[in-house]
């Protein structure tokens, strides 16, 4: 950049224009990659046991998240009779969850950090959207959580007489537990996922086959349908709440073993397993009751009672123990994804720099957010304590269905705003069949949060009170305190055709990785490089005209390329991009040789051919 034509950084983030990264003439290669601070690359979301949880690991993980059996599903028969829940839960899976959920795996490895939906729209839109999807995402996490220790609490009711004080106690004694077992380390959590899965499930397993195979399913009871008592509102609330959390698997992804693989095979068997945890044990459940049985009952704790009707005593004994082992599943699995999402909170420094490095600290050795963990296990007590299990539910539903809208939005607006931001899995289709396939679930979430809203006259206010008073809060806020909004934005960083250029200010770094790009805020040095990637691993060596091989997100070489890539663009076309939508601040100026500049500039613009990669293909999205 010559300072007699254009002012320098310093100057045009005090007046607070829109700042474009500036490429030196000697550096050619682009790749853009996600600005997260420095410190979270010693001391936050970049410490996590990288590649820790497998396939086997995360589905647990999902399953005791999403599903974990029929607790809590009781409610749902109860809003419309089986039929109705039977047509509904057999497509739901397919028109929502799977479509989520493998928009959820390309945002996550398109953009990998813990901090997940958070970062995805960070990423995605202005910082005022983003502060908007903070908040709901606090309000969802703790009011969300809460519903987890309430299930249990109510299951121990259904069993034993408790007053008020043993109702909290085991609330408290879940959270506790939980709290206990996250601050230890998401591998031991992933182990007692798989067994809270067996022990959850096998009691189901059981009711529904001997049902089946000693006194067979009642058609006329399935076949029921009253569609004058359907309570359409509480339906939609309760199938979004046990069908949810999909996308929570994005806050797990810096811990993922080979995500790009792991995340899509993932999806499918998940979708199907909700037939089991669901529809299995309803059909067998209404069955055992017949045809002229009050779905009034079909409540929160019901499940024991068929139990015994099905099976006596001890099975009905069992599955209260199958309720407990399953409600600190729900609990250990949420707080594991929400911790890691307060966390990164912190890694996008929404707070003051003191206290977001406290709340997105990681321990070095066990990987795990200790003090985000800990935040949430005190806020979710007070929330448990304080509301009814089925008030919860109808609060947060609504909210949390907007948040699923932008998360869609996030996945078209990152397609089209950067075509070249590597994607090492993506939806095999372009920008409009993409659109097009969640075009179904963007339609069901609108409606449901509608339609959720108005279970009462009071939760609708309050959901309409809250979208407009935190909109308006979120502009301001972002327009008058977080004028530079919020780490976590795409950049673009350079790579030299000259290997031996390092990727660190001290020139001690290894060569130009795929990576993050990390950046202090407004801490500048005239003649210091932009650049500061964390490393994912060794540098390749060189294919065909690529100064480096791309790495994907475990560092490990990138041999079929899925978007993105690496092109030669003149000084003066990329200075064109001071026009950028987000405001790029404490970015470093590089220093200028115009000698050289002449030089390169005759180089670069004699040859604008895109350099050709290992398959031959090119790497960006068209619409």
């Amino acid at each position: 950049m010559s300072p007699g034509t254009e002012p320098n950084f310093q100057t045009l983030v005090r007046r607070r224009n829109h700042v474009g990264p500036v490429f030196h003439p000697t550096l050619r290669r682009t790749q853009e990659v996600i600005r997260r601070p420095e410190w979270v690359r010693h001391a936050g979301e970049a410490v996590a046991h990288r590649g820790s949880v497998g396939i086997v690991g995360l589905f647990a993980l999902m399953f005791a998240n999403c599903f974990g059996g029929g607790y809590g599903f009781e409610d749902t028969v109860g809003a419309a009779g089986p039929l109705v829940t039977l047509v509904v839960c057999l497509i739901l899976p397919w028109i929502w969850s799977l479509p989520t959920g493998l928009a959820v795996a390309e945002l996550s490895t398109a953009v990998p950090s813990n901090s997940g939906v958070l970062m995805w729209v960070n990423a995605a839109f202005p910082a005022y959207v983003s502060f908007f999807c903070i908040i709901m995402t606090v309000f969802i996490t703790f009011v969300g959580n809460a519903t987890y220790p309430s299930l249990t609490s109510a299951y121990v009711t259904g069993i034993v007489s408790l007053n008020k004080g043993a109702e909290a106690g085991v609330k408290i004694g879940v959270v506790v537990f939980c709290c206990i077992l996250n601050c230890s380390g998401i591998e031991l959590v992933g182990s007692a996922c798989v067994v809270v899965c067996v022990v959850a499930m096998m009691p189901f397993l059981i009711l529904s086959f001997q049902q089946i195979f000693t006194h067979g399913l009642d058609g006329q009871a399935i076949a029921h349908v009253d569609t004058s008592s359907i309570n359409w509102a509480a339906l939609l609330s309760m199938v979004t709440w046990n069908y949810a959390n999909i996308e929570n698997a994005g806050a797990m992804v810096e811990e993922v073993s080979n995500p790009k693989r792991t995340f899509p095979i993932m999806m499918v068997p998940l979708m199907l397993s909700s037939y089991i945890a669901y529809l299995l044990p309803m059909l067998a459940g209404v069955s055992a009751l017949g045809p002229h049985q009050n779905w009034a009952d079909w409540q929160a704790g019901r499940w024991p009672q068929i139990a015994y009707i099905i099976s006596g005593d001890w099975l009905k004994y069992y599955l209260f123990a199958g309720s407990i082992v399953s409600g600190v599943g729900f609990t250990l699995t949420s707080m594991c994804c929400t911790s890691r999402l307060l966390a990164g909170m912190g890694t996008m420094e929404m707070f003051p720099k003191k206290i977001s490095r406290i709340i997105g600290y990681y321990h070095p050795t066990i990987g795990t957010p200790i003090p985000a963990i800990v935040l949430n296990a005190t806020v979710t007590l007070i929330f448990c304590v304080s509301f009814d299990f089925g008030d919860v539910v109808a609060m947060c539903q609504s909210l949390y269905c907007m948040r699923m809208l932008l998360i869609y939005a996030s996945l078209i607006k990152l397609r089209i705003d950067h075509p070249d931001l590597p994607r090492p899995y993506a939806l095999p289709c372009n920008t409009v069949a993409a659109a097009l396939c969640l075009l179904p679930s963007a339609i069901f979430c609108l409606v449901a949060a509608i339609v959720s809203s108005m279970v009462s006259l009071a939760i609708g206010l309050s959901f309409v009170a809250f979208l407009i008073l935190v909109g308006i809060g979120s502009y301001l806020y972002c327009r008058y305190v977080a004028r530079n909004g919020f780490q976590g934005v795409i950049v673009q960083c350079e790579a030299s055709d000259d290997d031996d250029v390092p990727a660190e200010d001290d020139g001690d770094g290894p060569p130009l990785s795929r990576g993050v790009f990390y950046n202090d805020g407004y801490d500048e040095r005239q003649g210091g490089l932009i650049l500061g990637i964390f490393p994912t691993g060794q540098c390749p060596s060189a294919v065909g005209n690529d100064s480096m091989t791309a790495m994907d997100v475990t560092g490990e070489p990138e041999k079929t390329f899925g978007g993105g890539g690496f092109g030669r663009t003149s000084p003066t076309d990329m200075l064109s991009s001071l026009s950028a939508p987000r405001e790029m601040t404490g970015l470093r100026e590089f220093p200028t040789n115009n000698n050289n500049n002449n030089n390169n500039n005759n180089n670069i613009n004699n040859n604008d051919e895109k350099p050709e990669h290992s398959n031959g293909e090119g790497r960006g999205f068209k619409n």
